[in-house]
């Protein structure tokens, strides 16, 4: 399509999802952080809530989820079974529900692009290009991908020019260059775009040629060592305190409950942890205020340290190093590998994702490679460098 008058970048991410958008004429980037039951948020979660025949779509976003769980409440609330981790086949999940892939996606983009449908007020038949952003290993071809997006509304027919597919490294790398360009960055230099994901953290080095092409030149490099893998030890810190039966019923029976657990402990743990001692505080978590059913579960001698604690654990310096250390090292390794693969001809490291936010993460690598690397910065604003990209 050549004569849009809007270009639209999605995001369509495993766990967050996600949309920007500039009109040609001016080129400024938007990106939404306006979404059903929530505002002031760039992502919304990439999660369906369906009737009990998985037919019809009750809610999707922040409206599958579960709110923070009101305090001291008896009557309990029923089970929800939010359905997740659909935009990638990620093997069997546990109680898969009977629906296939390819309908929870388009489904999905439906209630996605019903929001782009009021943000951008031009027909997104005729007047827009759809930029969407796929993972690199994307295990669904591109046409079953134009076919959820004409299912979901997003395309007038499957043949449609209004879309395009591209990979989210090439996205990332795209509005990183842009960032570059302020570093005086020349022809011929190379960079490596670390991507720390929710799950995996990924590593892409490329060199910037001519008109601004730019070239892929070691194979990608990536590990398990996202943010998610410190609230696990976040949450292995938990279990020693109410004990293991009490942590594993609580996730399988309010799993809404340990996702808002999740939100708190990323706000308000990991992110401000800057491993500085001199402006560290010595942190509480009150269970009855965020997760008041997993008080139920707690027993024995567990539940007694509790009650004399007046159910609030505290959180000591050595204990978030504890949980952040043993990921960040992964991370330091991985880098390590690829700059010794490019010889440590490396004009910048660029750090992208939310848990790129992580104060402590930042102290360490610029600790350990400040005197191999000219540029280390991570991304302002680094949760939408996908959709700005696109």
């Amino acid at each position: 399509m050549y004569n849009c008058r809007v270009v639209v970048g999605i995001e369509f991410g495993t766990t967050h999802s996600g949309f920007g958008y500039a009109h040609t004429a001016n080129k400024d980037v938007h990106v939404n952080c306006d979404w059903p039951d929530c505002s002031g948020k760039f992502k919304v979660p990439t999660v369906l809530s369906y009737d009990d025949e998985y037919k019809n779509v009750r809610s999707w976003g922040y409206e599958a989820l579960a709110e923070k769980p009101i305090r001291k409440v008896k009557i309990k609330s029923p089970i929800r079974k939010p359905v997740e981790l659909f935009e990638l086949l990620l093997g069997k999940m546990k109680n898969e529900p009977p629906l296939t892939h390819e309908k929870a996606i388009s489904d999905y983009l439906h209630g996605l692009g019903s929001v782009v449908k009021k943000e951008i007020y031009v027909d997104l038949h005729e007047d827009v290009l759809i930029i969407l952003t796929v993972p690199d290993n994307y295990k669904i071809s591109i046409w079953t991908m134009r076919e959820c997006a004409f299912k979901a509304g997003l395309l007038n027919d499957r043949y449609s020019q209004n879309l395009k597919v591209i990979t989210e490294s090439e996205a990332t790398a795209l509005f990183c260059m842009e960032n570059l360009k302020t570093h005086n960055i020349s022809v011929g230099e190379k960079f490596i775009v670390v991507e720390c994901g929710d799950d995996k953290v990924n590593l892409t080095t490329r060199m910037l040629l001519i008109d601004e092409i730019l070239s892929v030149i070691l194979e990608k490099a990536e590990d398990n060592c996202g943010g998610s893998f410190v609230y696990q030890e976040f949450l292995k810190f938990i279990e020693h305190k109410i004990g293991s039966s009490a942590i594993n019923l609580f996730s399988k029976r309010h799993k809404p409950q340990l996702q808002y657990l999740q939100s708190v402990f990323e706000r308000e743990f990991l992110i401000p942890f800057t491993g500085d001692q001199s402006k560290f505080t010595i942190s509480s978590l009150d269970l009855e205020e965020y997760c008041s059913d997993l008080m139920q579960y707690c027993k024995g001698k567990y539940r007694d340290n509790m009650i004399k604690n007046e159910w609030v654990i505290e959180l000591k310096l050595d204990d978030v190093k504890a949980m952040l250390d043993p990921i960040i090292e992964k991370i330091i390794q991985l880098i390590y590998s690829q700059l010794n693969l490019c010889n440590n001809d490396c004009f910048a490291l660029i750090f992208v994702g939310k848990f790129a936010n992580s104060g402590y993460l930042q102290l360490r690598i610029k600790e350990t490679f400040c005197r191999r690397v000219q540029h280390i910065f991570h991304i302002p604003q680094n949760e939408v460098p996908i959709i700005k990209g696109g």
